[in-house]
């Protein structure tokens, strides 16, 4: 029966020790963590044209690669991104009014929050540190917008050089 209590004695002892030296570290990952997000550069929007045949066209660029997907519920795209991501300015509604009326960062850096003017759908092109998020109306058939050409070139000349390497 006494060596049970010493047990706990000891076990409570270390238990203690291990919180007060763990609580520091905690704080300095806590610290350090956002520093190690990526963070966004930019987010523009542009049109190509509102008619029948045009698409609205989202680009986020961060500072390295993030993997972006997109959801649509009802009205609202959301953008999640594969890990927190520090904000930069963005100017999307401004830029879209023909397809968006308001953009909401989530608290937690973990993407955005689109409310689109009507109904449509997405399409996401991953670009190195690029994202292209497409908003195609929902009757459209073919194939999806292709990236620009400088964008391909830039893409072509990277695998070109680390294919050299």
């Amino acid at each position: 029966m006494g060596s049970g209590g010493n047990r706990s004695g000891i076990c409570g002892y270390l238990g203690t020790r291990l919180l007060r030296v763990s609580l520091p570290v905690l704080a300095l990952l806590a610290a350090i963590e956002p520093a190690l997000a990526a963070r966004l550069i930019v987010a523009k929007g542009s049109e190509a044209g509102s008619g029948p045949g045009g698409y609205g066209r989202i680009v986020l660029t961060f500072d390295r690669p993030v993997t972006v997907k997109a959801k649509l519920a009802g009205g609202i795209l959301l953008l999640g991104y594969g890990e927190r991501v520090t904000p930069g300015p963005e100017r999307i509604a401004e830029e879209m009014p023909a397809f968006v009326s308001m953009v909401r960062r989530d608290p937690d850096g973990s993407g955005l929050r689109v409310a689109l003017q009507r109904p449509y759908q997405a399409n996401v092109q991953l670009a190195g540190e690029r994202v292209f998020v497409d908003l195609l109306p929902e009757g459209w058939s073919g194939l999806p917008p292709p990236l620009p050409p400088e964008v391909v070139a830039e893409l072509a000349r990277r695998a070109r050089v680390a294919e050299k390497l």
